[in-house]
């Protein structure tokens, strides 16, 4: 009997929320890595944007189960690592070797794209995965703050995860061609002149991504020298993920068309803006202000994957993610490593983060006028 459809994104789910324990675990423990350990967050994050068209390419080819299955071999290596005494090379290694394991968000999009059949069910299938890896990331925060002291014990538990992540995929279809009523450009015969209005509107929004990306990796990477404890460090980003799983199980409840979504993923960085602001005021807002920042953050990254799918290729939906999505994904390179500039006065580098961002609401107003 053929699992349903709902348990293959259940296990989809999993195997991602897995795979994102990995791209926060080391943020609490930064103050005492030294003065300079946003750097071994700036390789994770080269290792991931070099993974990203690499894996979405692959899962084009060789289809989505057989890619994670690779990319969470990878994470088991990467953990296993961390279990050794933690010298400089062991962490870098274990790092580079997480970044690019982790890349698997085009292996996701492949997924959806090439299985969701109805319009609605789109932004309502990327909510559920949005909810993975924000689980994930704010259980691998958790834990490593829980666990500081005896930090092999928070490595074990992501092990132990892993391990059962890779017993699901076989719940995971093969790869095949499905009914779908979302508009696809590889079906649409478009004049050269449309095709190149296409282009620039797929690159368009990975400059939004871009510049976004760019302001909440330099913000989250210096909260940490803005708290002084590593549990409370790990505790504001609880709230920061709680904040992100509460909109996009709202959206998984109360899924919207993709025809708006470009709009409604520009109103969800103003909230990320006044959440960045809130908590430069007075330290008595952070809290509060990362739950906020949350909120935004988790509708944009579903109403931008919505957005982006009515822009691809079911056929090449990997390759065309995985480019648009690396592009995005610089500023998780740029945001850590400035954050290397700012680590003696994070409220500085929290005020560039507020400008990166303002930088992308502008690119996407743009790209919404232009699309008008």
């Amino acid at each position: 009997m053929t699992p349903h459809p709902s348990r293959h994104l259940l296990s989809l789910t999993f195997a991602v929320a897995t795979q994102f324990m990995a791209v926060t675990f080391l943020l609490p423990l930064l103050p005492t890595l030294g003065i300079r350990s946003p750097w071994f967050e700036s390789v994770f994050y080269l290792a991931h944007i070099v993974a990203l068209p690499l894996l979405g390419r692959l899962a084009d080819r060789f289809g989505t189960r057989k890619v994670l299955t690779l990319s969470l071999l990878g994470e088991l290596t990467a953990f296993s690592l961390l279990l050794l005494p933690w010298t400089t090379v062991t962490v870098v290694i274990a790092r580079v070797i997480s970044g690019a394991s982790s890349a698997i968000l085009p292996v996701c999009f492949v997924f959806i794209r090439r299985h969701t059949k109805q319009d609605h069910e789109l932004s309502r299938n990327i909510a559920v995965i949005m909810l993975g890896i924000t689980a994930g990331s704010g259980l691998g925060a958790l834990l490593s703050g829980i666990f500081f002291e005896e930090i092999r014990i928070a490595v074990g538990i992501v092990i132990g995860m892993s391990l059962t992540a890779l017993s699901f995929l076989w719940t995971l279809p093969d790869e095949k061609k499905t009914v779908s009523t979302i508009p696809d450009p590889a079906k649409t015969k478009l004049q050269p002149w449309q095709q190149i209005r296409a282009s620039r509107g797929i690159l368009t929004m990975a400059g939004v991504f871009l510049f976004v990306s760019t302001g909440f990796f330099l913000y989250r990477t210096l909260l940490p020298f803005r708290f002084v404890e590593a549990e409370a460090t790990g505790f504001g980003l609880a709230i920061l993920s709680l904040g992100v799983s509460i909109a996009q199980t709202w959206l998984v409840l109360k899924p919207t068309r993709i025809s708006s979504s470009l709009a409604d993923y520009l109103g969800s960085l103003l909230i990320v803006e006044a959440g960045f602001v809130m908590g430069m005021l007075h330290t008595n807002f952070l809290l509060p202000s990362l739950f906020l920042v949350g909120v935004g953050i988790g509708s944009a990254d579903v109403f931008g994957g919505s957005a982006l799918a009515r822009l691809t290729k079911k056929e090449k939906a990997g390759s065309s993610a995985g480019v648009v999505f690396g592009i995005g994904a610089l500023g998780k390179l740029m945001g850590p490593s400035l954050a290397v500039l700012f680590v003696a006065s994070p409220l500085t580098g929290s005020l560039f983060a507020v400008l990166f961002t303002l930088l992308g609401l502008l690119t996407g107003f743009f790209l919404m006028i232009r699309k008008e």
